[in-house]
């Protein structure tokens, strides 16, 4: 696997390049000096005799951290690269925040790179560490995400990770296998990954019980679940899409967060592709509901952005395929934002949403902003153009017929 990181670079950072501003400040480590640039050489190729030399030898976690220190030269080593690549993902994370979206992307793709970087490293350190490789793993899925032609390295890393270790984070390894393949429209192995993601994450236990006793894995079935229905949506069997989605909202009633919140956006797609019109601003005001409550706990100040599309669609390992899907959904969310304004929502996020008037004319010339460029970029591939020009005329009426483009204009004298 070695030389992921350097392509990593390559295919993240270079689009990103002229984002940043000349006078941006640079991450030090990304500044070092060339005592420091001449030790991460020095280290990098200690790390490559290590992995030489221990090829393939096994590593038993049950020895507890002060054995493992005494027997395995390099695990301390290791242990700090697993920390400072966790610090570095982080703050990959925390640069979501960043309100300049040309700072944002640079400083993601930054921290992103030095993640990758830190994983690989230890991982090389001891390729039969099931923790390293599982970061090193779920790191090259998120940057996957953002760079398709990474999903086959990911890929690999993860079926790796499952033959040498199956039991280990099963759950999460095939729920990110799920995604990947999704990604690439594999929808039938993409459904058995899911599967077994939520077989795994259930083992054995109730989904009831489950929500309950474990929030973390809860939200992996609503993700897993939700997924699933998106790739039955895109094979155009809505109703199996929509019973998969009501499947994962009714399985864990109790749940709650940006699991269930994408699980109602999903089902309101879903339902509005089928003419279900009323069903899906229903399902779409739950969705946006979660979607605040989400975004206050995290500390957000809005659940849009400067574009007019939701946060909650864009957070860390949410991905649409094919890429113009969210624009749809972004533009599902804008309608049922505009009818939670009308009706007087009483969530703080949704009322700070709504802004001054004229609110209807802002809210649906954005939704049909997004229409017009989820017709223009799906015009050779979905399947879902006549539901979006559908709407996309409904919207128009509206807007000829708003308050705002009624009023009279003054005569200039």
């Amino acid at each position: 696997m070695r030389g992921l990181a350097s392509l990593l670079t390559t295919l993240l950072l270079g689009a990103h390049a002229q984002a940043q501003d000349p006078g941006e400040a640079r991450d030090p480590d990304e500044a070092g000096s060339g005592a420091e640039a001449e030790a991460g050489s020095g280290a990098e190729a200690e790390a490559e005799a290590i992995r030489l030399r221990r090829q393939g030898a096994r590593f038993d976690r049950r020895r507890g951290d002060f054995w493992l220190a005494l027997e395995e030269p390099e695990y301390e080593r290791s242990r700090y690269l697993l920390a400072d690549g966790r610090r570095a993902r982080r703050n990959a994370r925390l640069a979501e925040d960043t309100l300049d979206p040309r700072r944002r992307e640079a400083d993601q793709m930054r921290w992103l790179r030095r993640a990758i970087q830190r994983f690989q490293l230890a991982h090389e350190l001891l390729p039969s560490d099931p923790e390293a490789h599982f970061e090193f793993a779920d790191t090259m899925t998120t940057a996957a995400h953002r760079a398709p032609a990474l999903a086959e390295a990911a890929i690999a890393l993860l079926e790796q990770l499952r033959e040498g270790h199956p039991e280990f984070r099963a759950n999460e390894v095939a729920f990110h296998l799920g995604s990947l393949y999704s990604s690439r429209l594999d929808v039938e192995r993409a459904a058995q990954e899911y599967e077994r993601a939520i077989a795994a994450t259930l083992g054995g236990e109730s989904p009831a019980a489950l929500a309950s006793s474990d929030p973390i894995g809860a939200s992996t079935i609503l993700s897993a679940t939700g997924n699933w229905a998106e790739m039955q949506m895109l094979e155009g069997r809505l109703e199996d899409a929509v019973a998969t989605y009501e499947r994962a909202i009714t399985m864990l009633r109790a749940g709650g967060g940006l699991g269930a919140s994408l699980a109602y956006w999903g089902l309101a797609v879903a339902l509005d592709r089928m003419g279900y019109r009323a069903r899906a601003l229903e399902a779409i005001g739950r969705a946006l509901q979660l979607a605040s409550h989400w975004s206050a706990a995290r500390g957000g100040a809005s659940i849009l952005d400067s574009s007019m599309g939701f946060h909650a669609l864009r957070a860390p390992g949410v991905s649409y395929a094919p890429a113009e899907e969210i624009l749809y959904y972004d533009a599902l969310g804008l309608l049922g934002l505009e009818q939670s304004c009308s009706e007087g929502s009483h969530e703080p996020l949704l009322l700070d949403a709504c802004g001054a008037e004229p609110r209807e004319e802002r809210l649906l010339g954005a939704a049909r902003q997004k229409l017009l460029h989820f017709l223009r970029l799906g015009a050779e591939q979905s399947p879902f153009l006549e539901p979006a020009r559908r709407r996309l005329e409904e919207i128009e009426r509206r807007l000829e017929a708003s308050p705002a483009r009624r009023r009279p204009r003054r005569r200039r004298g």
